[in-house]
């Protein structure tokens, strides 16, 4: 593979390790949201009933391992094709 395509796939790897995790946060705060707002999951007569903590702490901790997995594997997907890239040498013809 020539080091260029080494370096792309690099960047590849950091520009997921970046945005993902941000859109899972973003989405994990929406998910919040709409617990919050609406605990009992009811959609009509008093919904005022008292907020799923655990649910919420349960989801947070889920989506803090992902992330975190996302984040290491990615991260280190990353700098190991940069040095790849970094160490290409070409055979001589």
């Amino acid at each position: 593979m020539h080091h260029k395509a080494y370096f792309a796939l690099a960047a590849v790897f950091l520009v997921i390790a970046v945005i993902v995790p941000t859109i899972l946060f973003f989405l994990q705060a929406q998910n919040d949201l709409v617990i919050i707002k609406n605990p009992a999951g009811m959609y009509t007569g008093n919904a005022t009933s008292n907020t799923p903590t655990s649910q919420v702490q349960q989801s947070h901790t889920n989506t803090l391992i992902i992330v975190a997995v996302i984040e290491v594997v990615f991260g280190f997907l990353s700098v190991l094709f940069m040095y790849l890239g970094y160490k290409h040498v070409h055979p001589t013809h």
